[in-house]
C-alpha cells in the first residue's frame, strides 16, 4: 500500500504526543513493508525519523518560524503551496493520512484524518483568541471532507459525533501504544538516575503542558493544603517554563521550596523520571486518550487521575481516581497515595501489555484498507 503522511506537526513542535504518534506510523507501517512517503518541510525541529526506507516530499514554505501566532497565520499560504504540489503532480495511487486537522481538494485520493481531543470544542472559554476560531475553522473543514476520522479513544469519537455531527459510520477508534521503553528499572537505575538529576527520594511527578484545561492551578493550589507536601516534593516535566503567573501562583502559595521544573525532558530521561517517582499525578479536565497514564502504569508507577470518562476508559480501576475541580478530592488521592498498593502496580503493568503500537498500526491499516475498498481511487 502507498501510503502519503502530511508532516506538518514536524514544522510545529519539538516533541509531543502527535510527533511521537505520526513516527510509530511511520516506522510500523515501513516494517510491515509498505511505502510510506512523508510531505515535509525541508527543515525541521524533530529529527527522530531516521528510517531509511521513508520517501520524502520536501515542501518548502514560510510555516517553520518561532512565532507560534504568526506560523499559524502563516499556515494557509503552506497549505497553497502543497495543493499546487498536488495539482502538478496528480497523485492516483495511495491514501493520505492528515496528523495535523486538514484537508487538500487537489489531492485526487482518500484522506483520512486523526483526531486526538475535542477540548477546544469543550472550553471554549479557553481558546477564544483568533488564532484558536483558525485553527477551528480549519478542523472543521478537514473533519467535514475527510473520507474517515481515527479517533484515539470511544469517547473522542462519541464526541466528534456530538460537536460536529459526524456520522457513526465514519469515525473509527484507534488505540494508542506504549513504547517499549517505558518500563520498570532496577533500584541500582533509579538510584543512579536520582543522583545525576539532584532528585528527592521521592516526590510527586507532573507531565507535560499545563495551561487552562490541563488544571495545574487548582491541583497545586491543593497540593499546598496537603500536609505531606514537604515529605512529597513536586517535580514538573516538559511543558516548557514555568510561567510568570505560574511562578507568582507558586511563590504565593509558599511553594518555592516544594516545586522543582525540568522545561524538557527526552524520552529516555522521561522513562526515569516516572520509575523514580512515588506516584504520577493526571489532573486533566479532558483528555483524547491519556497516553502518560499507561506509560506511568508501564513503569510500575503509581497513578492518581481525574475521574473522567476517557480515562476510565482507558486506565479501568487502576489509577486513584478524584474530582478534578474538587481540591478535597484531590488531598483525598494524594493521602491514598501514600498507602502502597501493590495490587494496583500491578493491574497497571498487566494492563499496558495490550496497548502496543503494533495493534495501532495493523488497526490503522484496517481502517485505511476499508476506506480503500469503498472508494473508487484504486
Amino acid at each position: 500500500m502507498k501510503i502519503y503522511i502530511d508532516g506538518t506537526i514536524y514544522s510545529l513542535q519539538k516533541g509531543g504526543g502527535i510527533t511521537r504518534y505520526t513516527n510509530e506510523l511511520i516506522n510500523g507501517f515501513i516494517n510491515l513493508g509498505h511505502e510510506v512517503t512523508l510531505i515535509i518541510h525541508p527543515k525541521t525541529f524533530n529529527q527522530e525519523i531516521k528510517n531509511k526506507k521513508l520517501k520524502t516530499i520536501e515542501i518548502d514554505s514560510i510555516l517553520r518560524i518561532d512565532n507560534k501566532l504568526l506560523r499559524l497565520f502563516t499556515y494557509p499560504f503552506h497549505k497553497l503551496k502543497l495543493e499546487k504540489y498536488f495539482k502538478e503532480h496528480n497523485i492516483k495511487d495511495g491514501i493520505f493520512h492528515s496528523t495535523y486537522f486538514v484537508h487538500y481538494k487537489n489531492l485526487k485520493i482518500p484522506q483520512i484524518l486523526t483526531i486526538h481531543d475535542l477540548t477546544r470544542e469543550k472550553f471554549p472559554i479557553y481558546f477564544n483568541r483568533v488564532n484558536d476560531k483558525l485553527f477551528l475553522m480549519l478542523t472543521k473543514n478537514a473533519i467535514l471532507k475527510s473520507n474517515a476520522i481515527i479517533c484515539d479513544s470511544k469517547q473522542t469519537a462519541d464526541d466528534l459525533c456530538t460537536y460536529y455531527k459526524t456520522p457513526v459510520d465514519k469515525t473509527n477508534v484507534a488505540y494508542l501504544g506504549v513504547n517499549q521503553i517505558f518500563n520498570k528499572k532496577t533500584q541500582i537505575e533509579k538510584d543512579s538516575f536520582i543522583s545525576f538529576k539532584n532528585l528527592p527520594k521521592q516526590y510527586l511527578l507532573f507531565v507535560g503542558r499545563r495551561s487552562t484545561y490541563k488544571n495545574f492551578e487548582n491541583f497545586i493550589m491543593a497540593y499546598s493544603k496537603w500536609e505531606h507536601k514537604s515529605k512529597f516534593p513536586l517535580i514538573i516535566v516538559g511543558g516548557g517554563k514555568l510561567t510568570e503567573e505560574e511562578l507568582d501562583l507558586i511563590k504565593k502559595l509558599k511553594l518555592e521550596n516544594n516545586i522543582t521544573s525540568f522545561d524538557f525532558a527526552r524520552e529516555e530521561e522521561l522513562v526515569m523520571f516516572y520509575n523514580c517517582a512515588h506516584c504520577f499525578i493526571f489532573p486533566s479536565l479532558s483528555e483524547g486518550f491519556g497516553l502518560p497514564l499507561l506509560e506511568s502504569m508501564a513503569c510500575g508507577t503509581t497513578v492518581l487521575a481525574s475521574d473522567i470518562p476517557v480515562f476510565k476508559e482507558i486506565a479501568k480501576d487502576v489509577p486513584y481516581y478524584f474530582n478534578p475541580y474538587n481540591q478535597e478530592s484531590i488531598i483525598k488521592a494524594l493521602d491514598d497515595s501514600i498507602i502502597k498498593n501493590d495490587s494496583k502496580i500491578n493491574a497497571g503493568l498487566e494492563m499496558v501489555k495490550k496497548f502496543t503500537w503494533e495493534n495501532t498500526v495493523k488497526e490503522t491499516l484496517a481502517i485505511y484498507q476499508k476506506i480503500l475498498n469503498q472508494n473508487s481511487f484504486l
